[in-house]
C-alpha cells in the first residue's frame, strides 16, 4: 500500500487551508501530487528523479489524481529502465 503524506507548508499558526502537496515514496523515488499557482484547480505530478515536472493530472479529486500519478510514474519508470538497459548493453559492447 502506498501512503501519501500531506507535505503542505502551512502557516506558523498551524494547519490552515486545504492541502496542496502530497508526497509518496515508491521504490526510493519521491512522487509529488501538488497544486501549481499557474494552473489553478489542477493537480500536478512531479518526480524529479525521472525528469517529470508539473505534469497536469486529469482529475480534480485528489485520490483519482494520485492514482493517475502512479500510472504515469509506472510508465515513465518502464521507459527509463529500457533506456538504462540499452545504455548498459552499449557500454558492454565497448568492453567497459
Amino acid at each position: 500500500m502506498i501512503v501519501w503524506k500531506d507535505e503542505t507548508a502551512y502557516g506558523v499558526a498551524g494547519k490552515q487551508g486545504e492541502p496542496r502537496v502530497y508526497v509518496a515514496i515508491v521504490g526510493g523515488f519521491r512522487l509529488s501530487v501538488h497544486r501549481n499557482i499557474f494552473h489553478e484547480g489542477v493537480w500536478m505530478f512531479s518526480c524529479y528523479d525521472i525528469q517529470i515536472e508539473n505534469q497536469p493530472l486529469e482529475s480534480p479529486e485528489i485520490s483519482a489524481a494520485q492514482t493517475q500519478a502512479l500510472q504515469l510514474f509506472a510508465e515513465a519508470a518502464r521507459d527509463k529502465a529500457e533506456e538504462l538497459t540499452d545504455a548498459a548493453q552499449f557500454a558492454s559492447s565497448l568492453g567497459v
